[in-house]
């Protein structure tokens, strides 16, 4: 008689009854992983997006909270001399430092600060190679272009040249691209609010001076930093701290006009993200690329004058967008209007 635990067992040694996967379930296991991963890839993306504007909405923070220490410290917002038209001598004209820099004790860069010296021009010398590193603070992680420094107008050297080499080149009329022979400095993704100037004379929109240029002092400049010297007080500021602009996001290597140590400024004579289509080709177009724009899906990151930051729609009203840029012309910003 045999024993219970001693029957074989039939199945575990039916070779009839042992197989692995079809080609056919194998090709059906892999689609829906497949499938899986399409769904969730664009979640990811969308997170690490989110994660990237976050970062650049608290480098604007660090920025605005910079701003308002300088402001208690001199009584003024940080000031940038970039450009003076009245210098006789254009290649060495004026000190050549942007509103970062004055800013940098503020911001915990004061070893960045005492290593420069305010004696000589800012793109001379130890300053120019100072500024020709990259200051992550004002880098927008969304934009990976804006680590690669670039020739900019105050770091030229050289003249305008379709047919020779040299350090950069610049893009105009979509298609004609002049070599730009000088010093590549590093870039910002922030500049600062000069108004709502309009970019070019007879816009039916904005205010002169167009690109806000000349603007030496607060009676011609209707924003808060000119890239002439001039920089607004408080008392300047009426239409009110929180409705009016101090910096908004830019993006640099779209635009040859704008570094960190140099230059960065901004007028509102378009919309946000306007004609953010042509990328590169219209950096050397200064009515299109001196705006605020961002590669953030939607519009851009700005800091108000008392702090706060907010994401502004490419899509926001173009007149409510344009007081926000004057500090003192008197419109009646509803506060539905704003994020």
């Amino acid at each position: 008689m045999c024993r219970r635990n001693e029957i074989p067992n039939s199945k575990s040694t039916n070779p009839k009854s042992l197989h692995g996967f079809t080609l056919i379930e194998l090709l059906v296991v892999i689609t829906i992983i497949g499938i899986l991963i399409a769904l969730l890839l664009p979640a990811v993306q969308a997170a690490r997006e989110a994660a990237r504007r976050n970062s650049c909405a608290n480098n604007l923070k660090q920025l605005a909270l910079g701003a308002q220490s300088y402001l208690s410290t001199y009584e003024c917002l940080p000031y940038c001399t970039g450009s003076d038209n009245r210098e006789a001598n254009q290649a060495d004209r004026v000190w050549r430092r942007n509103w970062i820099v004055s800013m940098l004790p503020f911001i915990e860069q004061q070893n960045i600060f005492d290593k420069m010296d305010m004696s000589i021009p800012g793109n001379r010398g130890v300053n120019l190679a100072l500024v020709k590193k990259n200051l992550p603070i004002v880098l927008c992680p969304s934009d990976s272009d804006a680590l690669k420094p670039r020739v900019t107008e105050i770091s030229q050297s050289g003249g305008w040249c379709p047919s020779c080499s040299g350090n950069s080149t610049v893009v105009f009329n979509d298609q004609t691209v002049y070599t730009v022979q000088g010093a590549a400095v590093a870039l910002t993704s922030y500049a600062a609010n000069s108004g709502d100037h309009y970019n070019l004379p007879g816009a039916s929109v904005g205010y002169p001076p167009y690109y806000a240029n000349d603007t030496y002092d607060m009676s011609t400049l209707r924003g808060v930093i000119s890239r002439c010297g001039a920089s607004a007080v408080a008392a300047h500021i009426r239409d009110g701290m929180s409705n009016t602009f101090l910096f908004g996001e830019i993006i640099p290597s779209w635009c040859f006009w704008q570094s960190w140590g140099l230059q960065s400024w901004a007028t509102t004579a378009n919309p946000i993200n306007f004609q953010n289509y042509r990328g590169e080709r219209m950096a050397g177009d200064a009515n299109a690329c001196i705006g605020f724009r961002s590669l953030h899906a939607g519009g851009a990151t700005f800091a108000r004058c008392d702090g706060s930051i907010a994401f502004f729609s490419e899509y926001m009203d173009g007149t409510i967008y344009r007081a926000m840029a004057s500090r003192s012309g008197g419109e009646v910003i509803p506060a539905s209007a704003l994020p």
